[in-house]
C-alpha cells in the first residue's frame, strides 16, 4: 500500500512539473535580442561601485547561449558629463572576449548627463551602422539602464525628448535607480509601459543582484504577461512584444491610468 501511495505520489509530481515545464514552453518565447547597457559614470558611483555594476552586466549577459549576427548582440554605453559607445552592438561575438572587453570598461567618475546618453543612444548606437539591427522585425531591441541619481540636464529637455523617441522606435527601456538619490520621476518617466514592470529600485550597489530574475526573465523571453494572469488591467489585456495594453469593453473606454475604464455615454442623433 505505501508502495502504491509512493509511485502515485511520484507520478503526480512527474505530471505537475511536465505541465510546469509546458506551461513555461508556452509563455516564456526565446527571441534573438539587441540588448544595450548605459551605465552612469558620475562620480558619486565610485570606483568599487563600478567595478560591481561591470560585473553585474557580465554575469547578466554570459547567461546568453549565443552571440552573433542572428543571436544575441551586447552594447555598453557609459555617461558622465560626456558620453562613451565603450562597446559597439556587432563588436564582439566572441564569449571571453566581450567579458573582457566590459572588464576593461575604465571608470569616467565625471557628471550625470543622462539626456546627452539617450540622444547618442538613439542616434548612434542604435543605428545599423554602428551595428543594431532595427532593420530587422524579428530582433527585439532593448535598452537597461543603470543609475543612482539625478540627470544634470533634464531641464534642458533631453531625457524626455530622447526617451519619447527611443520609444517611438520600438526599444523597450529598463531603468534601473540604485540609492536613495536615484531619481523616481525619471526612471518612471525613462521606462517603457507598464511602468511597474519595467523600473526597479535597490537600496545599494550590492543589492543589484536582486533585480536579476525578473529582469532577466522579461528580456530574455517574450512573455505573455495576459496569459499568465501577470498584468493590472481592469477589464481587457491584450499582450504585445515584450509588454501588454489594456483594453476596455464595448462602451468603455480607457481612464488616463491606462488601466482602469469608464462607462461611455452615447447619445443618439434621433434624440437631437
Amino acid at each position: 500500500m505505501r508502495i502504491a501511495s509512493s509511485l502515485l505520489a511520484v507520478g503526480i509530481l512527474l505530471l505537475v512539473s511536465a505541465n510546469d515545464a509546458a506551461n513555461e514552453n508556452e509563455t516564456c518565447r526565446p527571441r534573438p535580442l539587441d540588448i544595450v547597457f548605459m551605465l552612469d559614470g558620475s562620480r558619486s558611483v565610485r570606483p568599487k561601485n563600478f567595478q560591481t555594476v561591470k560585473d553585474y552586466v557580465k554575469n547578466f549577459t554570459d547567461i546568453f547561449e549565443a552571440f552573433g549576427p542572428n543571436d544575441m548582440q551586447v552594447g555598453v554605453i557609459q555617461f558622465g558629463s560626456g558620453v562613451r559607445e565603450e562597446i559597439l552592438l556587432n563588436q564582439f561575438y566572441v564569449r571571453h572576449e566581450l567579458m573582457e572587453a566590459i572588464d576593461n570598461i575604465r571608470y569616467m567618475e565625471t557628471g550625470t548627463m543622462t539626456g546627452l546618453a539617450l540622444r547618442k543612444l538613439v542616434t548612434e548606437t542604435l543605428t545599423v551602422e554602428h551595428g543594431a539591427r532595427v532593420d530587422n522585425p524579428i530582433v527585439h531591441t532593448v535598452v537597461v539602464i543603470i543609475t543612482d541619481g539625478k540627470s544634470q540636464d533634464y531641464s534642458r529637455g533631453g531625457v524626455t525628448k530622447w526617451t519619447k523617441e527611443a520609444k517611438a522606435r520600438g526599444f523597450e527601456i529598463f531603468a534601473i535607480g540604485i540609492g536613495r538619490k536615484a531619481n523616481r520621476k525619471e526612471l518612471l518617466e525613462m521606462a517603457s509601459e507598464p511602468k511597474e514592470l519595467h523600473t526597479f529600485r535597490v537600496q545599494n550597489f550590492n543589492a543589484i543582484k536582486r533585480v536579476d530574475v525578473n529582469l532577466k526573465d522579461r528580456i530574455l523571453c517574450d512573455v505573455d504577461e495576459c496569459e499568465i494572469g501577470n498584468y493590472t488591467c481592469e477589464q481587457l489585456c491584450h499582450n504585445t512584444e515584450g509588454s501588454y495594453i489594456c483594453e476596455c469593453y464595448d462602451g468603455f473606454a480607457l481612464n488616463d491610468d491606462q488601466t482602469t475604464c469608464y462607462g461611455v455615454v452615447y447619445i443618439s442623433h434621433c434624440l437631437l
